[in-house]
């Protein structure tokens, strides 16, 4: 049942909430679902173990865990432990519900008029009223009923939000990279990432009183979410100990801690907490002034761990080597670790640990469809609420503890992320800006007897279509002076398409968009189809054919795909699936959707050669051969700290060194020759064309965050 009455209390299991005049109570949905099954069976006693089965089933759980479940809706229905009016305490055997229940969605017209009769007597008194009580006490039920609906009703409206998303205050406005904004506990002061390089960045706060900025840190880092201690005095964060250039984090991660008042009057070094070796640390947050929670990691095992600061003693709360950590928040009002996570089947979820009782609450998360795809979720908690805030492209979501998203779209074209709360929850803080990239066309030079040009750029570049928002993923038409790329040019993630001749740079015209995807839908990859006269596209996980009028065919398949390689042969795509609970690479044939498993396992990147070898790149500096199922590394690259995506053709395979360098690397020699360095942000190769020497890369043009006030 989804509604139902407890004396005049209503139950809503969808919101976990009870419901009675004008007060609005938020429970965990274990904790209703132990009033469920009293309700269910009401008036009978059950007992301990058959509730204990019932809503906690193959979890352990505290010994007290079932007394508190029962203390909290005592306390929500008027109840008490003395008078057990409404919930029953049977001394070592169980408990028993012992009001009437009234189950809404079974009533019928004269159901519903006796039910508004029992309805009106109120737990921790006798059920017997007088007639003028009873009255009062209806009216008062229908005016809830009444206030309930229209809520519902204007909530729903378009614009309105219970977020304070009414006004937009800009916090920060320097021309550098503002993230991860975390509030002091007193709201005064404002703590955030800023950064001063490519792969470097420094930890600031803002007094929001004076509009004085401080910078923290005497040394720059790559530094996490700052996080306060209770008392104001002290913020612990993450740092990477080695980094040399954008996305290449060569080092680990250890926990660090500065004094804030310290830091107030000069910047100071950070002291390590938890220095990292074999094993990463990241997610720092404090649970009292005495003891923080952070996240860790060693190979495919996950930990939750606490540190007692006084004693420097470790201890694990929870392990698990099945899902990947995302990120790690702590409510102190409701006593509770918020960890997100996502696991090998591509779903995300919510982990709860109750810091009391040690109790688990595994959550799958349900974000709108057109979010379902995503998988990295950072959430905060409400300051005294059972909810969570967190924020993708331009919409912001309330998560309650079912893992149900509230979507509240902004209408700006820049991204939002990190959000969090004021302590009193009346305003939020959050990151907001511009990623800009940019697709490149590039054509090197000869070499001169095997050796580079004496030139500062031996190739010559040039931007295929300059906007201010997201352009990626370029690729040559394999048959054709077409260059198709991904842009949201007009708001949206669509396929266009650009002309240039061969051995040219300069493209014909305007470039035009080919497709006309909904608003909402996200472009995981595509490829051109082998006689170049196709665009096959993975559009929010299913397979999409848009021809070059750009009329769209769906193909349907039983399977998630999650990325598409390349068309290796005319009709053949190679694609990345989730199928039969595993990811795997296969070969499909676009007519017949018959399919060949080449692969199973995690990988980065793929790509197939003519005679069916399979190459992979399954972590970050290495790229194998399969052989027999197995991953054989290619022998003769090993000291080129190859990036995640190459590309294969003509028994070549182009690679990206860590420091932007361009290789080729022969399958038949095996011998490697290095053609270039790229000057610009590199973000990876998308296309090449080795008759021509041109290749299509995405860059980085610029990255513009500001730390921004959300208020009412």
């Amino acid at each position: 049942m989804n509604e139902f009455f407890v004396g005049q209390f209503r139950v809503d299991m969808g919101r976990s909430q009870i419901v009675a005049q004008d007060a609005i109570v938020s429970m965990e949905p274990r904790v209703l679902q132990v009033l469920l099954i009293l309700a269910e069976q009401q008036g009978q006693v059950l007992t301990h173990q058959q509730i204990l089965d019932k809503v906690w089933k193959d979890v352990k759980v505290a010994p007290n865990t079932l007394q508190r479940c029962i203390a909290q809706l005592r306390k929500a229905l008027g109840d008490d432990a003395k008078r057990q009016n409404v919930i029953k305490t049977h001394p070592k055997v169980g408990y028993s519900l012992i009001v009437d229940v009234v189950w809404q969605a079974h009533l019928t017209e004269a159901q519903k008029k006796e039910a508004q009769k029992k309805v009106t007597s109120t737990p921790g008194e006798p059920i017997e009223k007088t007639q003028s009580t009873r009255k009062f006490l209806m009216a008062g039920m229908v005016a809830i009923v009444l206030l309930i609906s229209l809520a519902t009703i204007w909530t729903n409206q378009p614009g309105h939000s219970s977020l304070p998303l009414v006004k937009l205050t800009a916090l920060t406005t320097t021309d550098k990279k503002e993230f991860s904004p975390t509030y002091s506990p007193d709201g005064r002061f404002v703590a955030f990432q800023r950064y001063v390089g490519l792969c470097e960045n420094e930890l600031w706060a803002k007094d929001l009183v004076d509009n004085r900025e401080y910078l923290l840190t005497k040394h720059s880092g790559i530094y996490g979410t700052p996080s306060w201690s209770p008392n104001g005095q002290s913020l612990a964060f993450s740092n990477v100990t080695h980094c040399s250039q954008a996305s290449d984090f060569q080092g680990c991660k250890d926990i660090r801690i500065l004094s804030f008042a310290l830091a107030k009057s000069e910047p100071q070094d950070a002291r390590i907490l938890m220095a990292c070796d074999k094993q990463d640390f990241s997610a720092a947050v404090w649970l009292d002034d005495d003891n923080i929670a952070f996240l860790g990691k060693e190979g495919v095992e996950q930990q939750l761990l606490r540190m007692n600061l006084p004693e420097k003693k470790i201890e694990q709360l929870y392990e698990s080597k099945n899902v990947n950590f995302v990120s790690l928040s702590y409510s102190p009002a409701q006593r509770k670790l918020a960890v997100t996570q996502h696991d090998s089947s591509l779903k995300s979820s919510m982990m709860l640990f109750d810091i009391d009782t040690q109790e688990v609450f595994q959550i799958p998360f349900k974000p709108p469809g057109n979010f379902a795809g995503i998988l990295a979720w950072n959430t905060n908690w409400h300051p005294t609420e059972p909810r969570l805030i967190t924020a993708k492209r331009n919409s912001m979501f309330e998560v309650d503890l079912n893992g149900e998203f509230t979507e509240y779209p902004v209408p700006t074209m820049q991204s939002i992320s990190d959000p969090m709360f004021h302590p009193d929850g009346q305003s939020i803080i959050a990151s907001m800006g511009l990623f800009d990239k940019d697709v490149k066309l590039l054509q090197w030079y000869d070499k001169i007897n095997g050796e580079m040009l004496d030139v500062e750029t031996p190739y010559q570049s040039e931007t295929l279509h300059r906007s201010i928002v997201i352009d990626r993923d370029a690729k040559f038409q394999p048959v054709g002076n077409g260059i198709a790329y991904i842009s949201q040019s007009n708001g949206s993630q669509q396929i266009w398409l650009a002309t240039v001749r061969k051995n040219s740079l300069k493209p014909i015209g305007q470039p035009k968009q080919l497709s006309q995807l909904s608003g909402s839908s996200l472009i995981y990859s595509f490829v051109w189809s082998y006689d170049g006269h196709l665009i096959v596209a993975v559009v929010d996980g299913k397979l999409k054919l848009i021809n070059l009028d750009g009329q769209i065919t769906s193909l349907e398949t039983d399977y998630s795909i999650l990325n598409i390689y390349q068309a290796p042969a005319e009709d053949k795509v190679l694609l990345d699936v989730f199928k039969d609970k595993r990811k795997q690479i296969i070969l499909l044939d676009l007519k017949t959707m018959d399919s060949e498993v080449l692969f199973e396992g995690q990988v980065r990147w793929a790509q197939l050669s003519e005679s069916g070898k399979l190459y992979i790149a399954s972590s970050n500096d290495t790229v194998s051969q399969v052989v027999n199922g197995r991953l054989i590394p290619l022998q003769g690259i090993s000291d080129i700290r190859v990036t995640s995506r190459f590309l294969y053709q003509a028994q070549k395979l182009v690679l990206t060194a860590r420091d932007n360098s361009i290789w080729i690397f022969d399958l038949n020699t095996h011998s490697k020759e290095k053609l270039f360095k790229i000057v610009d942000v590199l973000k990876h190769i998308d296309s090449v064309d080795l008759k021509t020497q041109r290749m299509l890369v995405t860059t980085v043009a610029s990255v513009k965050k500001e730390i921004v006030l959300f208020h009412r």
